[in-house]
């Protein structure tokens, strides 16, 4: 997974948010929040980790199980490449109903 350019994670008004530059700002006018497990995981992502990488820091980061790591995982990089600020590769971790 990549973050598309010109989108970066910034601080307004004491909220950490992803918002989008430049060319990216044509195509996206919103922003998404960052806090808690989404800050975290952002900040990996914008470091090349893999999707097991961000499972991986939930569960060391955080009192919970793989499970629980994976779904919040997943739900965060749906909701990025829903946006259209990520390249996803064919996801490895199955949906809910057992489903890529």
């Amino acid at each position: 997974m990549i973050i598309k350019p010109g989108f970066v994670a910034k601080e307004t008004n004491g909220v950490e948010t992803v918002c989008a530059t430049g060319k990216a700002a044509d195509k996206f006018d919103g922003y998404i929040p960052l806090s808690g497990h989404a800050k975290l995981l952002w900040e990996a992502l914008s470091k090349g980790a893999t999707k097991d990488e961000l499972v991986s820091l939930m569960l060391a980061t955080y009192d919970i199980e793989r499970e629980s790591a994976e779904i919040d995982v997943k739900a965060f990089l749906n909701l990025l490449a829903e946006a259209d600020i990520i390249d996803e590769e064919e996801s490895d971790i199955p949906d809910e109903d057992g489903q890529d």
